[in-house]
């Protein structure tokens, strides 16, 4: 899992790079974030799908964690038939 440290206060627009490697077009659905803080949901919402091209997508998440803690940002979405889900720590200091 990766790793992003914030500081207390910070509202930041974090993304999430999603693509093919076999160069195959997609298309995502259904693309949303969820923020846990001691695996309780704090905030979620859908996130802002940014085409890079046709094989390569930008999901942005926009959190402002409200504690001091260790946090996890999930994305998640649809691709064809699969639900995929991808997370990354927050450290808030």
């Amino acid at each position: 899992m990766d790793e992003i440290i914030l500081t207390l206060g910070e509202l930041r627009k974090l993304t999430m790079d999603v693509w093919l490697s076999t160069g195959e077009a997609f298309t995502l659905q259904n693309s949303t974030w969820s923020l846990l803080f001691a695996k309780i949901e704090e905030a979620s919402g859908e996130c802002e799908v940014t085409p890079v091209t046709g094989n390569h997508y930008h999901l942005v998440a926009e959190i402002q964690p409200t504690k001091k803690g260790v946090y996890e940002l999930s994305y998640s979405f649809h691709l064809g038939t699969e639900i995929v889900i991808r997370t990354v720590i927050i450290k808030v200091v």
